[in-house]
């Protein structure tokens, strides 16, 4: 999918969601970080050199639950804003499910989509 800049024009803030449940285990020691859904965003300002390559605009992370309520599935969701294409030129936009511990993860009815007013 071309994500170029002039589909982000009109883009303001997106939501990343999906139906979660996890069966988590301590098999690989205590995490480091939570399991988690997240986003990166990478561009370039337009103020910087050319040659400076692209910058992490965005790391943004929504972190799963690693309690008694793991077993069932629960919505979660991370609401991000999209910079404007005044500013930066957007080179890439990356969705993902973060496991960071042990057992399995399960995921339903992942979507990326728009708010609108």
């Amino acid at each position: 999918m071309d994500f170029g800049q002039y589909q982000w024009a009109a883009v303001g803030v997106l939501v990343f969601s999906a139906e979660v449940r996890a069966d988590f285990t301590s098999e690989w020691g205590e995490a480091m970080e939570p399991t988690s859904l997240a986003v990166l965003i990478r561009g370039r300002d337009h103020n910087a050199s050319p040659f400076a390559g692209s910058t992490l605009l965005s790391n943004l992370k929504e972190p799963i639950l690693t309690d008694d309520e793991s077993a069932h599935w629960q919505q979660y969701q991370l609401e991000f804003e999209v910079p404007p294409t005044g500013e930066v030129s957007l080179e890439s936009l990356e969705v993902s499910f973060l496991m960071t511990e042990g057992g399995t993860l399960y995921i339903r009815n992942p979507a990326l989509t728009e708010v609108k007013d």
